[in-house]
């Protein structure tokens, strides 16, 4: 949301989370098979997800709330989806080496998916 909408650095990359959460995945894990959600189910440091859980919630709220009427007619265009992009290719945010390569990139989308 905030690389996309806010127009900032994601949450994910502002704070070390990475190797705070104790992983090195950069997608949502949509093509994740059971041998890979396993593998991420028995690394990633629970209490550190729960704190990133609750900074992310925090900074979403934080940028709705400064959020003005007029924002709500803002269209958000293609350079949001494009700077996710970019920061998940960037120093902040390269692909861990456990991914499949069968992820969709930020941004992407077929039919029937959201």
């Amino acid at each position: 949301m905030h690389a996309v909408v806010a127009g900032d650095t994601q949450v994910f990359d502002a704070d070390g989370w990475s190797a705070r959460l104790g992983v090195e995945r950069r997608d949502i894990g949509t093509g994740m098979d059971r041998t890979e959600v396993a593998a991420l189910a028995g690394s990633i440091d629970l209490a550190a997800l729960r704190v990133y859980r609750a900074a992310v919630g925090a900074a979403t709220r934080a940028y709705v709330e400064g959020l003005g009427a007029s924002d709500l007619d803002r269209i958000v265009g293609p350079e949001g989806v494009e700077r996710a992009r970019e920061q998940g290719r960037s120093g902040h945010g390269r692909r861990g080496s456990g991914t499949s390569g069968r992820e969709r990139p930020w941004g992407s989308s077929s039919a029937g998916t959201s």
